[in-house]
């Protein structure tokens, strides 16, 4: 299941199910839209709720695959807009653990998971309140930044490096220049510049 946060918007919580005998997830109806200001044992309500339902819910045809429109409650009506406003974090059921991933947006629209991210994990009997402020913590407020939002940093000669932001995903071998690699530790994804 899926949590998508935006500081200004709030949270979506979303159960999700495979498609037909494919292990492909899709989000199900209904999803859970709590607003800015909820409290962190709404949202750990909210999560459990949500795997209750994903544990539950039976698999759906392709053919509806593409029905759940769940970003377009935010009034937002494609799915690349929202995730350029929205972070994502991915829970996955293991045993009696739940493992949290803190997806990385693409330039496309999407979301990819981290590459060498430990999962944070959390007791699937956590109460609520605790779950709500573990996934909350994985959230960076404000940093729901377009994707291909143009970065400035002063160099230690003083002078200012200016350039787009580029995600892993995007090859070296599609790179024009020579790429710096650098990470700002849980406020930004990793990220490429190009001078």
């Amino acid at each position: 299941m899926d949590v998508y946060y935006n500081a200004g918007f709030g949270c979506i919580v979303c159960p999700q199910t495979t498609v037909g005998n494919t292990p492909m997830r899709v989000v199900i109806e209904p999803v859970a839209v709590l607003r800015k200001g909820f409290t962190e044992t709404a949202l750990g309500e909210a999560i459990l709720a949500a795997l209750e339902r994903s544990r539950t819910a039976p698999p759906v045809p392709r053919v509806d695959m593409g029905a759940g429109r769940f970003w377009q409650a935010t009034g937002i009506r494609g799915f690349g807009a929202f995730s350029g406003q929205f972070q994502c974090v991915d829970l996955w059921e293991r045993g009696p653990i739940l493992e949290a991933f803190k997806l990385i947006r693409e330039s496309d629209g999407g979301y990819v998971w981290p590459e060498n991210q430990p999962p944070l994990e959390i007791p699937a009997d956590t109460p609520a309140a605790q779950m709500g402020a573990e996934i909350l913590s994985l959230f960076s407020p404000g940093l729901e930044i377009p994707a291909n939002e143009t970065l400035s940093f002063e160099t230690i000669h003083g002078g200012i490096v200016s350039e787009g932001l580029r995600m892993p995903s995007q090859t070296a071998a599609t790179a024009t220049r020579t790429p710096i690699r650098f990470s700002l530790w849980r406020t930004l994804p990793e990220a490429t510049l190009h001078f």
